[in-house]
């Protein structure tokens, strides 16, 4: 339980960083950045299943 609430805590300063960070950047920025974000994640979703199951 306090474990939680002190990570809780501990993450609250990084979400505010990140969203003035996000404020700063184009929007052609964030779609790109999320785009790149997806492809790295099904990449090594695609990764994991082929070695799982082959």
């Amino acid at each position: 339980m306090f474990n939680f609430l002190n990570n809780d805590y501990e993450l609250q300063p990084r979400t505010y960083s990140i969203k003035s960070y996000r404020r700063r950047e184009s929007s052609i920025g964030k779609k790109m950045a999320r785009l790149l974000v997806w492809l790295v994640i099904l990449i090594i979703l695609g990764v994991a299943a082929f070695l799982f199951f082959y």
